[in-house]
């Protein structure tokens, strides 16, 4: 189960790597900057489709959103590559 302050902090990373304001963001989102807001604190958690709004808007994937860290890439065999 992923808790709201880590979901939050992932937005943020990503946010702030992306060099977006949360009304930036906010507004490729459909949303308004208080949500982000209350998300980036962990206190409202955003239904899937914004999830996938805001990694689409954060150009990440829904995986590194939610877990916080990027997927290990797969070779053609579907087995994660340095393990």
């Amino acid at each position: 189960m992923v808790d709201f302050k880590s979901l939050g902090h992932n937005i943020r990373k990503y946010r702030v790597e992306a060099a977006l304001s949360q009304d930036e963001l906010a507004e490729a989102c459909g949303c308004c900057g208080s949500y982000i807001g209350k998300i980036e604190n962990g206190k409202s958690l955003p239904s899937l489709e914004i999830i996938v709004k805001l990694a689409d808007a954060l150009e990440e994937n829904v995986e590194s959103i939610v877990l916080g860290e990027k997927p290990m890439p797969k070779c053609a065999t579907g087995a994660s590559i340095g393990k």
